[in-house]
């Protein structure tokens, strides 16, 4: 296979490095916080997106009069600031915004014969993905801005103006979703993973077109919820011990006597009741989590913070390994056991 043209390694350009300038981007970097996507750059021009399609089509903020090969250095981290506590309930003192002890890494323990089947099983069956989307029949170039780029993740392709040839585009792109996963970062779709932001922009794309690059697409319509509370979406992450899982659910600001947390055998019902939204609209959090494996009900437990909810998942079967976190999540590869029992 032919190696892939270089990219421009400028934030937000997502340009050939050979293409001509100027080069449009981001001359800040991501900034992902509690669900929240934005540009330290622009933040305050182009408002914070929860979705990470509207992440990518913020537009650049900065201009340059050619593509850069030269990769941006990485700004230097600074002091974390003293930690103020805070008084529980109980009258015990948590400590909000101080690190965690980073988890101690041990060999990833065996998985039983049922959860090694199971999750074989997985890895044969296609994700799950959305179909594809494609133009309308009137998008034919006369309803396309020279310049609008594709609206599909991994494809860097600009329109050129003009009358299109639907069956000459190439669009190579990410049919599956984005994954932020203890740092690594990739897509559903394919298995390559990276640490840097930067280098994620550039993952090529899997799978092939078959109508051409989207320009113009369809917008989702979003009804009206009948209860008229707003259900909203929130950033999740977790890791694996040998006796148990650790997952964290970034939503805050919520109300505690409003939320509920009910741990069952094969199923975790989640419901976090958030601030209101500017429109004086009712907004909550609720999704059921279905574990990889049984977890032990009466053992597992949650804590809920001013900025997130922690949950304790217990193993039925300590020292087994799961591959993903829910049972109905596609496996690639194996994944390791971390922390201590």
């Amino acid at each position: 296979m032919a190696p892939s043209a270089p990219i421009c390694t400028r934030p937000g350009c997502g340009q050939l490095f050979s293409s001509p300038g100027p080069c449009a981007h981001h001359s800040g970097a991501p900034v992902f916080h509690e669900g929240l996507k934005s540009w330290s750059c622009c933040n305050e021009t182009h408002k914070p997106v929860l979705e990470f399609d509207q992440f990518l089509a913020i537009p650049p903020c900065a201009s340059a009069e050619a593509h850069s090969d030269v990769k941006p250095k990485k700004p230097e981290p600074k002091a974390a600031p003293a930690a103020a506590p805070s008084s529980t309930a109980n009258g015990s003192t948590e400590v909000f915004g101080a690190a965690a002890p980073k988890p101690v890494t041990q060999p990833a323990a065996p998985l039983s014969a049922a959860a090694l089947a199971a999750a074989a099983k997985q890895a044969k069956q296609e994700a799950v993905e959305k179909p594809e989307e494609q133009d309308p029949p009137e998008a034919d170039g006369s309803a396309i801005a020279a310049g609008a780029p594709c609206k599909r993740a991994g494809c860097s392709a600009k329109f050129e103006g003009g009358k299109r040839d639907r069956a000459a585009e190439k669009c190579t792109y990410h049919k599956g979703t984005a994954i932020f996963h203890e740092g690594s970062k990739g897509y559903t779709c394919c298995k390559r993973r990276v640490l840097d932001f930067a280098d994620f922009l550039t993952i090529a794309g899997c799978t092939d077109a078959a109508h051409g690059h989207l320009f113009v697409g369809s917008e989702p319509v979003k009804e009206a919820p009948a209860d008229g509370i707003e259900r909203v979406e929130a950033r999740i992450d977790h890791y694996e011990t040998p006796a148990d899982v650790r997952v964290t659910v970034y939503a805050k600001g919520c109300d505690a006597e409003a939320s509920s947390v009910q741990f069952e055998e094969s199923e975790v019902k989640i419901a976090l009741a958030l601030p209101d939204a500017p429109s004086g609209s009712k907004r909550r959090y609720e999704r059921v989590l279905r574990p990889f494996a049984p977890i032990d009900a009466a053992a597992s437990s949650f804590r809920l913070t001013k900025f997130k909810l922690d949950l304790v998942l217990v193993k039925k079967s300590a020292n087994e390994s799961w591959p993903t976190l829910e049972s109905g999540e596609r496996a690639l590869g194996w994944g390791n056991t971390f922390g201590r029992k």
